[in-house]
């Protein structure tokens, strides 16, 4: 648990990702965990409107698939590896609109799950302000050029 978690910690600072755990069986422990690192780890978690990690059932569920569609449906999920597309096609509808999700050799369709959760979780995050950061950049070099030139000038 501990070098997972270094390294998805690490990935989440480096990447500004919000990282989602399904909060069921080992997602205790990783939340638990998460949570003890503090706010200074710099790891943030995916937390609903309540301040609670997501927990699987069969309402969430449903909203996760759904939203899944969607983000195909309309452009924001343009591809995934051989793994989540054979894990994703792999994900049934029963007779009760229920989706199962089929034993595989590697879980219950993981990598689907996990894409699923991803796109979730990127619904909550904020966009990158790429044009904000630029533009601080060209004033900090502006400013550190005139305080070097500020007692060189001849006019």
């Amino acid at each position: 648990v501990d070098e997972a978690l270094e390294i998805l910690g690490a990935m989440c600072v480096e990447y500004s990702a919000i990282l989602c755990i399904e909060h069921n069986n080992t997602g205790h422990t990783y939340n638990q965990a998460i949570k003890e690192l503090g706010a200074a780890s710099g790891v943030r978690l995916w937390l609903d409107q309540a301040g609670k990690p997501w927990v699987a059932s069969v309402t969430s569920r449903a909203k996760l698939w759904t939203d899944l569609k969607k983000a195909v449906q309309n452009g924001t999920v343009t591809g995934v590896d051989a793994v989540t597309l054979s894990d994703l096609k792999k994900v049934k509808v029963d007779e009760h609109e229920r989706i199962v999700l089929p034993r595989t050799k590697a879980g219950h369709c993981d990598a689907a799950v996990s894409i699923a959760l991803a796109v979730m979780a990127a619904g909550k995050a904020r966009p990158a302000q790429t044009g904000h950061f630029a533009g601080m950049l060209d004033r900090l070099k502006a400013q550190r050029l005139r305080a070097a030139t500020q007692g060189n000038r001849r006019y």
